[in-house]
């Protein structure tokens, strides 16, 4: 939960905000979320990204890098 409250804070804070994480994490629920697609402007992924995560981005304009 600590994780959680503080990668919020440093993407309310920062001017160009980057999502970073592996590909295993788009198959997973998890109790505490610090961001949505939304609040972010790219998404670096290790692998390829699902096509429905995908759709999700481009509705967003998050750029998938």
């Amino acid at each position: 939960e600590g994780d959680m409250a503080v990668k919020a804070m440093v993407l309310r804070k920062a001017r160009t905000k980057v999502i970073m994480c592996d590909r295993g994490k788009f198959s997973r629920l998890m109790p505490y979320t610090f961001a949505q697609f939304a609040d972010a402007d790219y998404l670096i992924c290790d692998g390829e990204v699902p096509a429905s995560i995908r759709k999700a981005a481009e509705e967003t304009k998050l750029q998938i890098l």
